[in-house]
């Protein structure tokens, strides 16, 4: 696209359609410094365009009548045609804050670094009762995993104990009926002999 000018306002490069160019003194403003809305710039048709004066050119220009100060009682705008008025302006433009910079401004701080360690100290100190509640909160949590770690774990030698008792048990069963057979058969191949010699 070609550059149609400079905006007057923020002075960067117009590179669209969609400016406005004041009636009075026929400088350029892109829509975000003459507050024109997207919207409403594409519903303003012609000849309104044309008409369109920015705020410089409006803030020139006398104003008509000066009844209308804090002394003198307002009766030149009844509330009809100021909601009136209102809702022309409305309809017409959107008004669109521009940041002025990136800056933000910080509220100062109600207490000083100093203080916040100091206050910081105190709460984490070993007499602080918020930190002698945690601490036994923390040992009472320890205590009970441990109590449970224990418990599984002596549960657990129980049942391997029982298992190889119960193993040996039965071996030993085993081993008794075998050495009662072989002193049976002792017995008998004795007996044998004995016969035998005779």
């Amino acid at each position: 696209m070609s550059s149609t000018g400079k905006c007057a306002g923020c002075q960067d490069k117009i590179t669209n359609r969609q400016f406005m160019c004041c009636s009075s003194c026929k400088l350029k403003y892109d829509l975000d410094c003459a507050t024109i809305s997207e919207k409403t710039f594409i519903s303003l048709d012609k000849e309104r365009k044309a008409v369109w004066i920015c705020h410089a050119c409006k803030n020139r220009q006398p104003k008509s009548d000066n009844h209308n100060t804090p002394i003198r009682v307002n009766t030149m705008y009844s509330e009809g045609c100021m909601e009136k008025e209102t809702e022309e302006l409305a309809s017409n433009l959107k008004v669109k804050v521009r940041a002025k910079s990136n800056t933000r401004e910080v509220s100062p701080l109600p207490a000083t670094l100093e203080e916040i360690g100091d206050l910081l100290d105190n709460k984490l100190s070993d007499t602080s009762p918020i930190f002698r509640k945690l601490r036994l909160t923390i040992l009472e949590d320890i205590k009970a995993i441990i109590s449970q770690e224990i418990n599984l774990a002596l549960n657990e030698f129980k049942n391997e104990l029982r298992q190889a008792t119960d193993f040996l048990a039965a071996e030993q069963a085993d081993f008794k009926v075998k050495v009662e057979q072989k002193d049976k058969e002792i017995t008998d191949l004795q007996t044998q002999t004995l016969k035998l010699k005779k």
